[in-house]
């Protein structure tokens, strides 16, 4: 094996683990924009694969009405096999067709999926661009209910109607370090759950707002975005009974 280069059962081997993975840097303490208020952006529905950090999942944008998606995502990988059939190059990150001409020649039966995390998403357009919220949905707890810790917010960019970017926003950027977002930011991680609505509604406010005044600048999202590839309808059965249990 060439030095330079990582077999694709060493690149797909690792479980993911959306909220970790995904939440390290884009895990947001209020949600962007409102769901009651926004209009889902067709192109963006479908199914998609996200390659990122040597991590695999598919991620299934469902349209649940006019305003949100139901977003499904599925971890999968291909430690079924002992011999990889396909190397990538360790410094350049593969493209669809490579990662679709590597799991043909791997085969269905080296495929091991699981239902990872499934989200609400919603689209807020703030200072001129387009942003992505998701909310942890299936989550429970006996004191708080329903109520989600976290929520996810990304930038939203497209390469083409077959490629989307996502570009995580980073609440420790300085930029949310201004004294009265910082002042709302602690009252929210100190209160905990369930949180006080007028203070969420007061720090999602005053989040918003440094977002649309800094919103050209890349310190305010993590430097490496992430890059998702649209699933073509005559791959869909990759991932069908593998990743995707078939019904």
């Amino acid at each position: 094996m060439k030095p330079r280069q990582r077999s694709l059962t060493g690149l797909l081997f690792a479980i993911v683990l959306v909220p970790v993975i995904l939440g390290l840097i884009a895990c947001l303490p209020v949600p962007l924009g409102d769901p009651e208020k926004s209009r889902i952006d067709p192109e963006l529905s479908g199914v998609w694969l996200r390659y990122y950090d040597d991590e695999t999942v598919l991620m299934l944008f469902e349209p649940w009405d006019k305003r949100t998606w139901l977003l499904t995502a599925y971890e999968f990988n291909f430690d079924k096999c002992a011999a990889p059939a396909v190397e990538f190059d360790e410094d350049e990150p593969p493209g669809y067709a490579e990662v679709v001409t590597a799991f043909r020649a791997l085969g269905p039966d080296c495929v091991a999926g699981e239902l990872d995390e499934v989200y609400r998403a919603w689209i807020a357009n703030l200072g001129g661009e387009q942003f992505m919220t998701w909310e942890p949905k299936s989550v429970f707890d006996e004191a708080d209910g329903f109520e989600p810790e976290y929520w996810l917010g990304f930038r939203v960019g497209t390469a083409s109607t077959d490629e989307l970017t996502l570009r995580f926003v980073d609440i420790e950027s300085p930029a949310f370090e201004e004294e009265r977002v910082a002042e709302l930011l602690d009252k929210l991680d100190d209160q905990g759950l369930p949180r006080d609505p007028r203070l969420l509604k007061s720090a999602k406010s005053a989040v918003e707002k440094i977002i649309r005044r800094n919103v050209d600048d890349d310190a305010l999202y993590d430097e490496d975005p992430t890059m998702l590839y649209r699933v073509k309808p005559e791959d869909y059965d990759l991932f069908v009974g593998g990743v995707v249990l078939e019904l």
